[in-house]
């Protein structure tokens, strides 16, 4: 219920930007909307001029830029040369979220990752929202090379979640029922090797996490937690049988049935 609540209050809410909007740009169309506590921005693409906007919304207020009138940062125009995606991910990384964004800016965002696959760290809270945006809404790299017509090389989700997770370099990962356990190498700011194991949610999000400058000492940690989350994991699975049989016959005494 609280998901189709939400998902009614955003279609709402995009049909009252439309309104607002319409009689503002010949053909448009929406790119993405993001929002804060008392800002929302909004992309849109405007097909008849072939060109793209921001638009800043605060209370009854539009404020529509130009790319060249955009405030791209220093980083932005210096290593992603003012580039829309680039700014999408800074706004995440200040604490936006998202709630839109169209299939083929997705598709654009992702090869604009995969250009710039290491350079994308810097923004790494942003892109890791960005990342648990895709995966709670279904986005992933079959839909997008299915349905858009974008060539993208890397599979993002794959990539920042298997290959490597927050700058470490993933040595092992095991999905245990609901969580992930990671184990992962990164360097300290003596640039002195280190290993994290961590504990994350269904949302790849980090709940726990502890360092190690051992790999023996790491690898104790992670192989404890393993066998903890499968014990329990095992103990889940055996009270749902317990739980599923004891109801069958519960439902067979009902029905005055003999157990056999």
């Amino acid at each position: 219920m609280e998901l189709l609540n939400t998902k009614n209050k955003l279609i709402k809410q995009i049909a009252k930007f439309e309104e607002d909007l319409m009689d503002k740009f010949a053909q448009p169309s929406l790119l993405f909307l993001l929002s804060n506590d008392i800002k929302n921005i909004i992309g849109i693409y405007d097909e008849c001029m072939d060109v793209e906007y921001v638009v800043l919304n605060l209370g009854d207020t539009y404020t529509i830029l130009e790319r060249n009138e955009i405030n791209f940062s220093k980083l932005q125009k210096e290593v992603f040369d003012s580039q829309m995606e680039s700014y999408v991910l800074q706004l995440l990384d200040d604490g936006y979220n998202l709630k839109f964004m169209d299939l083929d800016f997705h598709a654009r965002l992702w090869d604009f990752i995969d250009e710039f696959i290491y350079e994308v760290n810097l923004y790494e809270n942003g892109l890791y929202k960005y990342l648990s945006f895709c995966e709670k809404t279904g986005i992933c790299y079959k839909t997008l090379i299915q349905h858009t017509s974008q060539i993208i090389c890397t599979d993002a989700l794959f990539h920042f979640y298997h290959v490597e997770f927050r700058n470490h370099g993933v040595i092992l990962d095991n999905c245990i029922g609901d969580q992930y356990l990671l184990l992962g190498s990164s360097f300290d700011e003596n640039d002195k090797r280190y290993y994290s194991v961590m504990l994350l949610n269904d949302h790849h999000e980090v709940i726990d996490k502890k360092d190690y400058y051992q790999l023996e000492s790491s690898i104790i940690d992670y192989n404890n937690r393993f066998y903890d989350l499968k014990i329990k994991e095992h103990r889940a699975c055996e009270k749902y049988i317990s739980d599923s049989i004891h109801d069958h016959i519960e439902f067979l005494k009902e029905r005055n049935e003999e157990v056999q």
